[in-house]
């Protein structure tokens, strides 16, 4: 998720600090928890409701273990769904957040 760009926030990426390497006599056992998340963004400069809601997962979480050698279980990869689920929201500074913060100021100044 990137806040700082408005046209496209979420972002598609390979992330390379998931690389494992193996050992002589060893299997490798990994254990990934994909996480669900969603995002509300308003990012109307009028203000006036028009949200949009998107979705995407991201690999947050790894645990990851050595077994003695097996025939046929050498590398072992499973992708479990988090428990856990994480909602980022964006609200843009509109036009009546604007008229509002100068309505307070011109107030002020009258006192």
């Amino acid at each position: 998720m990137d806040f700082e760009d408005y046209d496209t926030p979420v972002k598609n990426y390979l992330d390379d600090k998931y690389t494992y390497r193996g050992l002589p006599g060893f299997g490798k056992q990994i254990v990934m928890y994909v996480k669900e998340n969603s995002v509300e963004l308003s990012d109307s400069i009028l203000g006036l409701g028009q949200t949009t809601s998107q979705d995407f997962f991201r690999i947050d979480n790894t645990v990851h273990d050595l077994h003695p050698y097996r025939e046929r279980d050498f590398f072992e990869v499973a992708f479990v769904l988090d428990p856990q689920k994480d909602t980022y929201s964006r609200v843009v500074f509109s036009f009546f957040d604007l008229f509002g913060q100068l309505g307070g100021v011109f107030e002020l100044m009258c006192i």
